[in-house]
């Protein structure tokens, strides 16, 4: 029996997770802390700690508006090293706008082409999850805003090779998947669907977005 198979065998035997793991923070690496809160809060994140514990660790943890998971500011790590963190936002435009307003240097919106090369300007079909624009904080950690906006009924075909970059999105961003033969269930949050609990159905042989 070779190893592969010894390996696949065990694989396919390890029961299904049991215990939720919800994401609760993630560490972004600044080189000044209160710099950085003055700059997170200005954008309206809320602070939800700031403590010290013994004379060397400060405890700070800020939530984005509407987000179940929080940021640590750390200074363990490289300053502006954090790269490609999703913000989800149900207008690209006005939330570029509320940015700005606030002083941050935001990206045009863009999309990206059959090669996954950048393009500017918002996904030519106006369809959910493919548009996007980009900003940094005062260290060079950088926030990728995508555009998820109210479901509707009717939504375009999505093409084959789409399927495997979608889920992968949608695992990186967090969302609940759960797979069933050749489905895929999004499970979506409720602060972007007015409608509790409506999904995303991807069928791999015959892929529509069907809800």
């Amino acid at each position: 029996m070779s190893t592969t198979q010894t390996s696949n065998e065990t694989a396919t035997s390890i029961p299904g997770a049991t215990v939720d793991l919800k994401l609760e923070a993630i560490p972004i690496p600044v080189s000044d802390v209160d710099r950085a809160i003055r700059f997170y809060e200005s954008l309206g994140w809320k602070l939800d700690a700031d403590f010290w514990i013994g004379k060397n660790f400060r405890a700070v943890q800020l939530t984005p508006p509407g987000s179940q998971c929080s940021i640590h500011l750390a200074t363990t790590a490289v300053p502006g090293s954090a790269q490609g963190m999703f913000l989800v936002v149900s207008d690209i435009e006005a939330a570029r706008s509320e940015l700005i307003a606030h002083g941050v240097d935001v990206t045009g919106v863009f999309h990206f082409d059959g090669d996954h090369q950048p393009v500017p300007g918002p996904d030519p079909g106006g369809n959910s999850y493919f548009s996007y624009a980009s900003f940094a904080d005062p260290d060079g950690n950088r926030w990728v805003l995508q555009e998820v906006k109210t479901i509707n009924a009717r939504q375009p075909k999505i093409q084959n090779n789409q399927i495997g970059v979608m889920r992968a999105r949608f695992r990186k961003r967090g969302h609940r998947i759960c797979g069933k033969e050749s489905l895929v269930v999004v499970g979506l949050e409720k602060h972007l669907i007015p409608e509790a609990h409506i999904g995303v159905v991807l069928d791999d042989k015959n892929p529509f977005v069907r809800y």
